[in-house]
């Protein structure tokens, strides 16, 4: 198994602000009669088709502080869910998850995962990830194909006082594991960005100092 882990908080503000998948809109206006049945979808599904995007864009959200909590603990729910009739992570009523669901997601991410990549080093990441397994670095693999909004990219983050202190301590477990398998395993395979020039200049993304 293999996955990328980004910070809880930048994770939640991210889906927040995004002007792609209207998850904050589409909760404040999930029991409004007109959105009977297209909620049904999203709940059944986690996913915001055409149509409902269409509607949605540009509706108000709910508040900030709101979201977080529906959001909190979402790296834990898909690592330590095994069977929650197909409620998707983004789902506001799925089960909520504790700390101790997310001390055995972290125990998941030491011990059951071929490798970790973290989202705010993206391209020490993708080096690493080739650096373990192989193959050329390719220009594709350092591209943000999923930017909340345009321009962004996961080299820039959120201001996170939106949050006013909040703070997902429960994926923040999960996260802190995460970094500890990433930071071994750049020590192990020798990556750093004076390492990894060369899959950069392959990739064809210049050098970083």
């Amino acid at each position: 198994m293999v996955g990328f882990f980004r910070d809880p908080d930048q994770r939640i503000l991210s889906a927040y602000y995004d002007e792609t998948e209207p998850f904050a809109s589409l909760m404040f206006h999930l029991t409004a009669p007109w959105m009977i049945g297209l909620a049904d979808l999203v709940i059944a599904t986690g996913y915001c088709n055409e149509d409902l995007r269409y509607l949605i864009v540009g509706l108000p959200k709910v508040p900030v502080l709101e979201f977080a909590e529906a959001w909190k603990g979402g790296m834990t729910y898909q690592l330590v869910t095994e069977d929650d009739h197909g409620i998707p992570t983004t789902t506001p009523n799925r089960t909520k998850v504790t700390p101790a669901d997310g001390l055995e997601a972290a125990r998941r991410v030491r011990e059951g995962f071929a490798f970790v990549g973290i989202t705010e080093e993206w391209d020490l990441s993708i080096c690493l990830f080739h650096r373990m397994f192989g193959g050329p670095c390719l220009g594709s693999d350092f591209e943000d194909t999923r930017p909340s909004s345009p321009g962004k990219s996961a080299h820039s983050e959120y201001n996170t006082s939106a949050l006013m202190g909040w703070h997902d301590d429960i994926d923040e477990i999960v996260y802190e594991a995460a970094l500890e398998v990433f930071h071994k395993n750049l020590v192990l395979y020798n990556v750093s960005h004076d390492t990894c020039q060369e899959c950069y200049r392959n990739a064809g993304i210049g050098d970083f100092a």
